[in-house]
């Protein structure tokens, strides 16, 4: 028999579910629920915390990569500032039709002063929208444990919502609210190079959970 085997969290939406991609020589798509398995052979669990191990009988005669089920959302991205021109609209672009859901993204602008006020009035529903803050004053992290953030956030079932401020970044008051800071490094961009930064690293967040050849360790 021809096993896959995948790890997966569980579904707020109902069953746990997991999907397979297609194979290069096989057009076999592996759809099945851990409540019933429409496949054919036996599944089997071993339960660790949230998580489930699966072996599932295939057709094809070689290992299919699995991908785990994520909510089907997007991320938000909400700027100070005028939108994406030139140079960096493109770059943006460039990484922005190479997303696939969850990882999508959907932009939002605003002039500086409104943005400001309407993060002081914080919009965000804590628990279903993990807010992530960008400024220097924050957390340097690596992109695979970015990856992995995220991940954790559309298994919850939750929306990612990314702020980028204009020129003088984000005050304490702003920053205390968000689920987390998040400095690309000690040194300091302007915000055009900052969206260009956090669309970069969100495609790449993509390749890292889906196993593609982007990233290098």
């Amino acid at each position: 028999e021809d096993i896959v085997v995948a790890s997966l969290q569980a579904n707020p939406a109902g069953p746990a579910i997991f999907c397979g991609t297609k194979n290069s020589k096989s057009e076999d798509i592996v759809v099945a629920s851990l409540q019933a398995n429409p496949a054919g052979p036996a599944i089997f669990l071993e339960q660790k915390t949230q998580k489930a191990r699966v072996s599932l009988s295939l057709r094809s005669k070689r290992i299919l990569p699995v991908q785990p089920w994520y909510n089907d959302g997007m991320i938000r991205i909400i700027c100070g500032g005028k939108k994406n021109t030139g140079w960096t609209e493109e770059a943006i672009s460039e990484y922005e039709k190479r997303l696939r859901k969850p990882f999508e993204v959907k932009w939002e602008f605003l002039e500086e002063e409104k943005l400001m006020k309407r993060l002081h009035d914080w919009p965000f529903r804590r628990g279903q929208e993990w807010v992530i803050c960008c400024d220097e004053r924050g957390e340097n992290i690596s992109s695979n444990e970015y990856s992995r953030s995220l991940e954790k956030v559309f298994f919850d079932g939750a929306e990612v919502v990314i702020l980028i401020g204009g020129a003088y970044g984000f005050d304490a008051e702003i920053r205390g609210k968000a689920d987390f800071v998040w400095s690309f490094s000690k040194l300091v961009f302007p915000h055009m190079i900052a969206r260009l930064i956090v669309t970069e690293q969100i495609y790449r967040a993509q390749e890292i959970s889906r196993g593609g050849k982007y990233h290098h360790e």
